[in-house]
Order: structure tokens, then sequence, then C-alpha cells
């Protein structure tokens, strides 16, 4: 552990900013017992004059919010108030009578068709409901272009449906691409859920029968999680750290979104984490988490087909630079892998910008993308 320690404070800078390769770091392990490890390494800033990071640092976790957002929805599930498999749009009504892009003509004209599957939860959690990241997808770039749409960008004051309502890419369970369809999960828990906002809900059902006080998806809401927030840093062209141009300040959405949205404390995430592994039932009951991690896709060839052409940085954001060859499948929610690894057990890997093991292990690292593969090394 003392190896560890060392090699870390190199990387985040405690030994000398000019050694510095990643950002304020902190690392969370425990077993069944509770907490093993909970420490904090770097600065909260790339500037020269800044603070050390400590354990009421507060990070935008981006895509982390997707598991806490699962979990609000299979609650719902559980309450009887919505099937996992039965047509998603008797609550989003705004996907009703989708159309499916299939291509465009010799002019570029979109082809497109109405949609033949119904969509369902399962697939929102899943990722397989046709719904993709603009992003992700030059043909839906190509298609807005077409449309004279702006480009999404919800962090400047769009709505979700602004920010994402168009034509799927493929029929509703007949695909997979990584989307922001955990962010329509979380409509579905808002209209159902009787809390109003998924903040609200999240609040009442998820974060105070934990005890988690530092998180929310409205940074200036809570001075108290701003004033603690570690900046977003980035690897320009050379390999140099800069201040990420995905920066924290523009997230003014004008939804809860669940499936990116949320700044918090690392120890509170872990509240989570450790409530999940534990299946102590304190928020679902033990069947649901076990289905959680259960491979949810009758085929994921469309899966292992997406791992496969995704190309660096998002290979790292999705894969943590794991093999492409590992035989992949999608739980509820969050990707899974199964695959031995000898001496430490079965591993499922949870996708975000965080990276977490099932051991009971935690690291939270804020550089976007292109830092991942250092972390993982020392993870």
């Amino acid at each position: 552990m003392e190896s560890l320690r060392a090699e870390i404070a190199t990387a985040t800078g405690e030994m000398g900013r000019e050694h510095q390769i990643l950002a304020a770091t902190v690392l969370i392990a425990g077993n069944q017992s509770g907490p093993l490890v909970e420490e904090a390494h770097g600065f909260k800033h790339l500037a020269e004059d800044t603070v050390p990071a400590d354990l009421n640092s507060t990070f935008w976790v981006a895509s982390c919010t997707k598991l806490m957002t699962t979990v609000a929805a299979l609650q719902i599930v559980e309450r009887g108030l919505v099937s996992l498999d039965e047509d998603i749009t008797r609550v989003l009504h705004e996907w009703k009578d989708v159309a499916v892009l299939t291509g465009f003509d010799e002019s570029g004209r979109p082809i497109t068709g109405p949609a033949q599957n119904k969509m369902t939860l399962r697939q929102l959690l899943t990722h397989s409901s046709g719904m993709v990241y603009d992003a992700l997808s030059p043909e839906l770039q190509k298609y807005r272009q077409y449309q004279g749409l702006p480009p999404i960008a919800p962090r400047t004051g769009q709505t979700l449906a602004e920010a994402t309502l168009g034509p799927l890419l493929y029929e509703p369970g007949e695909g997979w691409c990584y989307s922001c369809s955990i962010d329509w999960a979380g409509v579905v828990v808002e209209r159902l859920g009787g809390c109003g906002t998924l903040e609200d809900y999240m609040s009442k059902n998820i974060w105070s029968p934990l005890g988690m006080t530092a998180v929310t998806f409205h940074l200036n809401d809570r001075p108290d999680i701003r004033s603690n927030l570690v900046e977003m840093l980035a690897r320009d062209e050379t390999g140099q750290l800069q201040v990420s141009s995905t920066s924290i300040e523009p997230h003014t959405f004008k939804y809860d979104a669940g499936g990116d949205g949320l700044y918090l404390k690392p120890t509170d995430y872990a509240k989570l984490l450790a409530s999940l592994l534990r299946n102590d039932e304190v928020l679902l009951k033990k069947e649901t988490v076990d289905m959680m991690f259960t491979p949810q896709l009758r085929d994921p060839k469309w899966l292992t087909a997406f791992i496969k052409a995704t190309p660096y940085p998002m290979h790292y954001t999705l894969l943590h630079a794991l093999p492409k060859e590992i035989d992949w499948n999608w739980g509820l929610g969050d990707s899974l892998t199964w695959r031995i690894y000898p001496g430490k057990g079965r591993k499922r890997l949870y996708v975000g910008q965080a990276f977490q093991t099932c051991s009971g292990g935690l690291i939270v690292e804020a550089t976007f993308m292109g830092c991942m593969p250092p972390r993982l090394r020392l993870w």
C-alpha cells in the first residue's frame, strides 16, 4: 500500500507539480465491515497557489450519475408504478410514434420510417432503446444539420427534449449505443415517483436513507458543494494537463440530468456502492440488486460491435483500458464483463468517470477522458 501511495502522490503532484499527470484523486476501499481506505491526493486546481484536495472535496461525477438514476427507476418498478417491459411511451409521450433513421438518399435527405418495436424501460437502462448521444453518431449529426437544428448543448440551457429528441438510430431492442436513455429513465422517475424533480426523489429515497449529504444536480443551489469543487482537467496534444474545456461552469441544465448531472463528495457515492455490494435492502430488494448485475441483453452482438469500433479516448472512458476481446454484456444501468482474474475473483465494471469494482473500491479523479490509462495503472 505504501508503494501505491507514493506513486499516487507523485502522479498527483504532491512530490512536485512538475511530475503531475493526474488531477485530484480520492481513493476509497471497503469491505462488509466498512471503509478500509479513504484518502485524498493532489490539488483542487491546476494553479500553483491552489489548496490540497481532501475528503470533503466534491466532483462532477458525470456518468456515475447513471447508477443512481437506475436505482431510482428500479425503486418505482418495485412499487408497481411501471414495468421493465411495457411500452414506456405511456409515460414518455414525447417518444410515441418516433421515427427510425435508416440512412440518406443521394441528395443527403434523411430516410426515416416509423419504429416497429415498442420502447421499454429495460431498453432505456441498457442503452438499447435506439437513442444515441449525438457526439457518438455522425448520422445523427448529419440529420440535425440537414434539418437546420442547432448543435446539442444541454449545458447551455436546452431542455432534455431539445437536446435529445429526434429519430432513433435503430429499432428499439435491435442495436446498442451509449446514450442519453438514462436521462429519460430519470424523467420516468419524475413523472411516476410522486416527488416532482429527480433531485427531490433521490433526496427522499436514496440520499437520506444512506446519509448522503453533499450531492446535488444544481451546483448553484449548493454553495457548500460548489466551494469544495475540484477543477476538471484534460490533456492537450502534448500530454500536458490543462483546465478542461468540458468546464463545470456552464452546467445550467434546465432539467435534472439523470445520465451525467450529479456533483457530489466521493465518500457519499461510496455509501451507495457499499449498500449495493452488501445487498442490504436499504434501497432495493435483494432480487432487484441481483438483477442489476445480471446480463440483460438478449444478444450482445451489437454491444460487442460498438466496443470494437470505439476509438480512443472514448474507449478508455467506457472500458478503462481493458481489452476489447472480453465477453461483454450489459446490466441495468451499467456495463458488465464476466472474467476470472486470478486471486481476485469475479469482477464487475461500472461505467463512469470513476473507476469502481465489486470488490469494494472507488477511484474518483477529475481528468476528462484522455487520462484514463495512468489512472488504471495505479489501480
